[in-house]
């Protein structure tokens, strides 16, 4: 089951990005990982495979890093820091709603 599970995950991954780490915070919190340490898990798992499209696209010449740079600091550093502060019910609904406004926007294009 997990096979398929990892699957999926890879497939959203490369279709959308790392639109897989939403599959999988779904499927480990069903899994019984609480929701910390699924959105966690989750990340610990795009990650690398975020890693390796940036690479692709940085040598395809479509990744402008002059450009990326600056965002990426920051957001790595807010995140890793307000996942510890946040109450879990917010992160739900933070969740939630990136996963909403992410519907529309691709239903929208």
């Amino acid at each position: 089951m997990l096979f398929w599970f990892g699957l999926g995950i890879g497939l959203l991954g490369g279709f959308f990005g790392s639109g897989g780490g939403i599959l999988a915070v779904a499927l480990l919190q069903k899994q019984g990982l609480e929701s910390r340490r699924a959105h966690a898990t989750s990340i610990a798992i795009i990650l690398p495979l975020s890693l390796i499209s940036l690479i692709v696209y940085w040598l395809n010449g479509n990744l402008p890093l002059t450009q990326s740079l600056p965002f990426f600091v920051p957001a790595l550093l807010a995140g890793a820091a307000l996942l510890k502060k946040i109450p879990v019910q917010l992160l739900k609904l933070v969740f939630a709603g990136l996963i909403l406004y992410s519907g529309i926007r691709l239903l929208m294009r």
